[in-house]
């Protein structure tokens, strides 16, 4: 079994739905600031497609993802833009704004990206203030769940 754990006290002002998307975003984010790929406007982002959040996110559905991106944006929480090359690329980035950093302690959001899918070989994302939540029952490590396709991985 795969888990993922949240901020409480962004679970308090965003909902649990909301705290465990914002800390997925955060772990891709941080990755692409190792990477040193990615940054806009004074900020790193990271973009999916609705159709690879449903799968890295199987436990809602694409509905639900897009209810709480546009909850989330609405609050000011998580930023949207479009960085894609040409004008028919339509995939949404995602960036987190400077509060929802902060309360993450991810200012730097420097070791968030343990344990997501795509990402590293751990089964965890181990943060400050956060409570598990069961991801997916199976296989050990993001190859088992189907996760491993560059077509599903956040970038």
């Amino acid at each position: 079994m795969r888990e993922l754990s949240f901020n409480i006290e962004a679970a308090r002002r965003f909902g649990v739905d909301g705290a465990v998307l914002l800390q997925g975003m955060a772990a891709w984010i941080s990755k692409n600031r190792a990477n040193e790929r990615h940054f806009h406007d004074g900020r790193w982002w990271t973009y999916n497609s609705q159709d690879a959040l449903v799968k890295l996110f199987p436990f809602w559905s694409r509905r639900q993802i897009q209810r709480i991106v546009k909850a989330l944006n609405a609050e000011g929480a998580l930023l949207l833009g479009n960085y894609s090359d040409g004008s028919f690329h339509n995939t949404t980035w995602y960036a987190l704004s400077d509060d929802v950093l902060e309360l993450l302690g991810a200012g730097e959001c420097a070791s968030l990206s343990a344990g997501m899918p795509g990402i590293g070989p751990e089964e965890r994302i181990a943060t400050g203030g956060g409570a598990a939540l069961a991801m997916m029952e199976g296989g050990e490590g993001p190859a088992a769940a189907g996760l491993t396709s560059p077509a599903l991985r956040a970038t």
